[in-house]
C-alpha cells in the first residue's frame, strides 16, 4: 500500500512537472510571438515614415541633387519592405536632356541603383582629381589659373625638379577636371517638373515615380 502511495506521488510529481514545462514553453512561445509582433509593428512604422518622406519629394521643381537623395531613400525603403506582405517595391524613372561629353551621368534612368552608382562614381572621381598634385599644386587650384599662370608654374617647377611637365600636359589635366566637374554640377542643377505617380489600387501606396527634366 505504501509503495502504491509513493508511486502515485511520483506520478503526480511527473504530471505536475510536465504541466509546468508545458506552461513555460507556451509562455516563451507567446513572448516570442509578442516580440515578433512588436518588431513587425516597429518596422511597419518605419516604412510609413519612409513613405511620407518619399511623398514629400513628389513635387515640381526638384533639383538633380534632390533626385539622387530620393533614389537613396527609395533604395532604403525597398530593402526594408522586402519582408512584408502588401508592400510593393517603388520604381523611380528619370528622363533628362543629355549633358555634353558626359562620361558618367546617363540621359535616362530606369534603374535608380544605376543613378546612385553613377552619381557616387563621379563624386568620388572629382574628390580624387581635385587633390591631385601637379607641379606642386593641386588640380583644383590649377583649374582656376589662366594659360600664362600655368606657363609660369610649369617653368618654375621644371627648373628645380627632376620630373618635367609640359604646359600641354597640365592644361589637359585641368580641362579633364573641369569637364567632369561641369558634368557633376550640371546634373545637380537640373530642374524637374511635376512627377507622374502610379499608386497601388489596393492600398494607395506609391509604386512608381517618373521625373522628367524641364524642357524635355
Amino acid at each position: 500500500m505504501e509503495n502504491a502511495s509513493k508511486a502515485l506521488i511520483m506520478a503526480g510529481s511527473v504530471l505536475i512537472s510536465i504541466v509546468i514545462i508545458g506552461a513555460l514553453i507556451l509562455m516563451f512561445s507567446n513572448l516570442g510571438e509578442l516580440k515578433k509582433t512588436e518588431l513587425d509593428s516597429e518596422s511597419a512604422s518605419k516604412l510609413l515614415k519612409y513613405e511620407q518622406q518619399i511623398e514629400g519629394y513628389c513635387r515640381a521643381g526638384l533639383y538633380g541633387s534632390e533626385i539622387v537623395s530620393l533614389a537613396n531613400l527609395i533604395e532604403d525603403y525597398n530593402i526594408r519592405q522586402a519582408d512584408f506582405n502588401g508592400y510593393t517595391a517603388v520604381q523611380l524613372i528619370i528622363k533628362t536632356t543629355p549633358i555634353s561629353l558626359a562620361k558618367y551621368m546617363k540621359t535616362n534612368y530606369t534603374d535608380y541603383t544605376q543613378l546612385i552608382t553613377d552619381f557616387n562614381n563621379i563624386e568620388k572621381q572629382i574628390n580624387t582629381l581635385k587633390s591631385k598634385i601637379i607641379c606642386g599644386e593641386t588640380i583644383e587650384k590649377i583649374s582656376g589659373m589662366r594659360t600664362l599662370e600655368i606657363e609660369n608654374l610649369v617653368n618654375n617647377y621644371n627648373a628645380t625638379s627632376s620630373k618635367k611637365y609640359t604646359v600641354e600636359e597640365v592644361e589637359e589635366e585641368k580641362d579633364n577636371y573641369l569637364a567632369i566637374k561641369s558634368e557633376y554640377t550640371t546634373f545637380k542643377n537640373k530642374r524637374f517638373g511635376s512627377p507622374e505617380i502610379v499608386q497601388d489600387k489596393n492600398n494607395g501606396r506609391i509604386t512608381k515615380i517618373t521625373f522628367i527634366e524641364n524642357g524635355l
